[in-house]
């Protein structure tokens, strides 16, 4: 037989055999060309508090709001492979999705969020999820569903008469000790509650300081400052996370009557809202030691 067919041959059955070798590899790992196929029955939720309340919602006479829950429609979803790192599946929207969804066997990570950019200062919530360890096998259809949570902090404001009536104009910051500053303004021609803002707090921050410079009736520069610590017991966690909803009330202090030079203090009422909790907490309100809009560092540094 001719030399060169017989290396011709040779080099086809190295080849057939790297090929049947890949493919077995594939079919183990739960690769992208792997022919063993399993089913996955996707849900996503959306865990929204009490608490939240958006623009989207309407207030009755009475107060209440109204509106249907936050919905996972639009939540993008990302399928992430563990087993083969390289294999992704992706979908625009949560809607869009035709159940079961086939997946190659192997393990995976799932993911969704809200169907916006999340910032450090929102003015609506954001939601995200996952679902690790999400084992697919052959012909066997796996359920997995997605939670998804708020991740950051609803902050409303609220000024009392006593507040809007002895200040012309007000700066309130808050500060979460690691240079991330959410900043209100007022003034007795923009003297109503602001809307709520929704702020990504920094991780492992346990107090939150707010800073006042305000000016009384009389032009004087009023400054003062409080450090606002977590509940005790409230929560898994001793750091502010996602998902609480910080009430903050604003009241001038009176002056003494024989020491009337205008409003000389600040008093600061603050209560939580925990996430899946209805009841409300007061929040330790403690002296600070800034002012104005400077970074004030956390008290616990680790």
């Amino acid at each position: 037989m001719n030399k060169n067919l017989l290396h011709t041959m040779a080099a086809g059955l190295a080849l057939c055999a790297a090929f049947t070798s890949c493919e077995m590899k594939e079919e183990l790992i739960g690769g992208k060309n792997s022919s063993d196929i399993g089913f996955l029955d996707l849900g996503v939720a959306v865990n929204a508090s009490q608490n939240v309340i958006t623009k989207a919602e309407e207030v009755t006479d009475d107060g209440e709001q109204t509106g249907s829950s936050v919905s996972a429609a639009d939540f993008p979803v990302l399928i992430k492979g563990v087993t083969d790192p390289t294999y992704e599946k992706s979908f625009t929207h949560f809607s869009e999705i035709e159940s079961p969804i086939e997946l190659p066997v192997g393990t995976y990570a799932v993911s969704a969020h809200s169907d916006l950019e999340l910032k450090t200062q929102m003015s609506v919530p954001y939601y995200a999820g996952e679902f690790n360890e999400l084992i697919i096998t052959k012909d066997v259809t796996a359920d997995a569903n997605v939670v998804c949570k708020m991740k950051n902090t609803r902050i409303q404001l609220n000024y009392t008469s006593d507040f809007t009536g002895n200040f012309t104009e007000w700066t309130i910051t808050f500060n979460d000790g690691k240079n991330n500053i959410l900043k209100f303004t007022g003034s007795t021609s923009n003297s109503g509650n602001p809307d709520p803002v929704y702020w990504l707090i920094s991780e492992n921050v346990s107090a939150i300081t707010i800073n006042v410079e305000a000016t009384n009736l009389n032009g004087d520069k009023v400054t003062d400052s409080r450090v606002l610590t977590k509940p005790a017991g409230s929560g898994d966690s001793d750091y502010w996370t996602g998902g609480d909803a910080l009430n903050v009330e604003m009241n001038g202090i009176k002056p003494d009557p024989e020491n009337p030079t205008g409003v000389t203090g600040i008093e600061i009422k603050v209560d939580v809202t925990f996430d899946e909790e209805e009841e409300s907490v007061e929040v330790p309100v403690t002296p600070g030691t800034g002012g104005g809009d400077e970074p004030t560092p956390d008290p616990d540094p680790d």
